[in-house]
């Protein structure tokens, strides 16, 4: 069975558990899971968790590896393992895990989730992180194989941002009804869904009136 190396930056916080649930649900790989950290309060369910630093590792050891995608201990561990695929969740980790990625010239795809893919270039350059992904834009665009958009909508908002079309393809996530406790009560009868997330800033919205959309507009991140 083929070997797909999965990178996100912090494993795992509480609210991203659709990630660990996409780990379980792996059928035709085995997940090589890899971190820079742990997070507080994070949600392992199980997975062995490989981390890119060493213990004690200091700062500039660390800036020396995101900037050369050297990382010493974990370079046997994927060769031994032959991780023939890199599949980062969120476009910053994309562009964050992109020089392992260039260095080994591996395969990478990256899955943009929502905010990563909406919020504009001066809010991604509020963080780190963001600066990081802008700086690497240009390169990631040109060197992922693949980018999963979780929606049309998510889709669309990278076609504005300049992603090449082809690079763009829609998985939706979903739930699955049946992992969901049934709650048989009359108080859920005529219950009307809500769109709630994140656009630029911190948005919530909802809707009731049927047919109509009432999802906020890309918010270009040139």
């Amino acid at each position: 069975m083929p070997m797909v190396a999965i990178y996100r930056r912090g494993f795992l916080p509480l609210s991203e558990t659709f990630i660990a649930d996409h780990i379980r649900s792996l059928r035709r790989y085995r997940p090589f899971v890899m971190a820079d950290d742990i997070v507080g309060g994070h949600y392992r369910d199980g997975q062995q968790l490989h981390l890119l630093h060493e213990p004690g590792a200091g700062k500039w050891k660390r800036i020396s590896s995101r900037l050369t995608g050297h990382y010493d201990h974990l370079d046997g561990q994927l060769s031994s393992r032959s991780a023939g695929l890199i599949h980062a969740h969120f476009l910053q980790d994309g562009a964050g895990i992109l020089p392992l990625a260039l260095r080994r010239r591996m395969p990478l795809v990256v899955t943009a989730h929502g905010y990563d893919a909406t919020v504009t270039a001066r809010e991604h350059a509020r963080r780190t992180e963001g600066l990081w992904y802008l700086m690497l834009k240009p390169v990631l665009m040109r060197y992922v194989d693949g980018i999963i958009c979780v929606s049309n909508w998510i889709r669309q908002c990278l076609l504005e941002a300049g992603y090449p079309e082809g690079k763009l393809r829609v998985i939706r996530l979903g739930i699955d009804p049946a992992a969901l406790p049934q709650v048989d009560s009359p108080r859920c009868a005529g219950a009307r869904c809500s769109w709630a997330g994140w656009s630029r800033r911190r948005a919530s919205t909802s809707c009731s009136t049927p047919g109509r959309s009432c999802r906020p507009a890309c918010a270009r991140s040139r």
